[in-house]
């Protein structure tokens, strides 16, 4: 059985310095031709396995009967097979599994004092003894890559693979280079990507992918940030975690929160303009990015004039409203490009703000797909105004009665167009929109 981890004593020497990434090689050599190589070499290795398991088997068998003949020889030292478990025991007993502050295991050796990250074979259980091996990340049509272990190398310049499922894959090496893996660089999915052992795209995938399944989903590269859309609602945004993030975002795990703070601290302490860049393609969460961004920055500065800062929120549900529509990949995609400038006093409080819109998407209006929508304006008024507007903007108040609103999908999950409508008459009464305005 796996010892389990112990919490680090102070005692404890240091952790070890992350190991230096193994060189790739420069040229893979193929066997020789002529050389005894096997036509199915996974077949070959499956009766190597086979023989082995065989073997062992047949070891453990007699090893019972010379027991149960002779009592009086169960556990002598002169038993091979209990003289290497005693051994593995022993060598094991000098090991200790730690964690350190940040849960990543590592293994120390208190006779030796030795520490290190890989963890020592008499610890290694028959599954993780199993993937001993060259491994590579071999490319994977959904998962983008996947482990998979060199079996054999062919004449042809192709390699044959097996993944951890057992099935056998043949990659044309030529063509698809693979890069190298090492387990022991998949021990602990890091904050931030500039610490990855090597940095290639299939560590930073699956860096990304188990931060992601883990609800992470923010993680740094240096001082950018990557944003993954969990396409479901997260207790990641509030008040109290606004605080925690203005007091020490040092001790903080990755969040546009940060993003938003050294833009605000750069420009206290250079006295100069800052700019936040938010780009990705549909559906990966800008629109929100942006709204964390500057609820944020009207939570920490607030205003010079009352309610200035929430004035600037409230042009978001209008925003939303004429420019955002369902799509595809995005419930709430925006059909449009925006730059938004945020003015501060001398005494580092909200002054005002403007924003500039372009590249809308006209066509939208009177044509889509049948899996998106029109703009959410068009649904909000049809089905949240009251009985004597829709009267007298002679409307009945049913989607599928317009031949621009007919088609496509006009119910969305998580959208209730009702109360948004609520919302954006609110908006506009803030930013106090004449009668006119509103009618038009």
């Amino acid at each position: 059985a796996e010892p389990a981890p112990e919490p680090v004593p102070a005692s404890v020497p240091a952790v070890p310095d992350l190991p230096a990434a193994p060189a790739i090689p420069m040229m893979m050599m193929a066997p020789q031709m002529g050389s005894n190589t096997n036509s199915d070499p996974l077949a070959a290795l499956k009766k190597r396995r086979k023989k082995k398991r065989e073997k062992k088997e047949m070891e453990q068998a007699a090893l019972q009967e010379e027991e149960t003949e002779d009592p009086s020889s169960q556990g002598s030292p002169t038993s091979p097979t209990v003289s290497r478990n005693a051994l593995r025991e022993a060598e094991a007993a000098k090991w200790r599994t730690l964690t350190t502050p940040e849960g990543t295991s590592y293994f120390h050796n208190q006779e030796t004092n030795e520490t290190t990250w890989d963890k020592p074979d008499c610890l290694k259980t028959a599954e993780e003894i199993d993937k001993d091996g060259e491994w590579f990340w071999m490319p994977h049509k959904i998962e983008a890559f996947k482990p998979a272990r060199l079996v054999c190398k062919n004449t042809n310049g192709s390699w044959t693979v097996e993944t951890e499922d057992g099935s056998s894959h043949t990659v044309n090496k030529r063509h698809i280079p693979l890069e190298p893996l090492q387990w022991s660089q998949l021990r602990h999915p890091v904050q931030d990507l500039v610490l990855l052992d090597v940095m290639n795209r299939p560590l930073i995938l699956n860096n990304l992918r188990e931060r992601y399944v883990d609800n992470e989903i923010y993680t740094n590269v240096g001082s950018i940030l990557i944003a993954l859309n969990p396409y479901k609602r997260l207790p990641l945004y509030s008040p109290s975690i606004i605080e925690s993030y203005q007091k020490n975002k040092t001790r903080q795990p990755p969040h546009v929160y940060s993003i938003a703070d050294d833009a605000f601290q750069g420009m206290v302490s250079s006295l100069q303009n800052q700019a936040i860049v938010i780009s990705g393609e549909s559906g990966a969460g800008k629109t929100v990015c942006t709204k964390q961004c500057m609820q944020y920055l009207a939570e920490v500065a607030g205003s010079s004039e009352t309610n200035i800062e929430q004035k600037i929120l409230s042009a978001n549900p209008i925003l939303e409203a004429f420019g955002n529509a369902k799509t595809v990949r995005n419930n709430n995609s925006s059909r449009f490009g925006k730059y938004v400038m945020i003015f501060f006093d001398k005494k580092w409080k909200i002054s005002g703000a403007s924003t500039t819109n372009y590249l809308l998407e006209k066509s939208r209006v009177v044509i889509h797909s049948e899996e998106e929508r029109n703009y959410h304006v068009f649904f909000q008024l049809l089905r949240g105004a009251p009985a004597d507007l829709l009267k007298k903007l002679h409307l009945n108040g049913d989607p599928s009665s317009y031949n621009n609103l007919k088609h496509g999908t006009p119910d969305v999950d998580d959208v209730d167009d009702k109360a948004d409508f609520e919302e954006l008459t609110k908006s506009m009464e803030k930013l106090q929109f004449s009668d006119q305005q509103y009618n038009d």
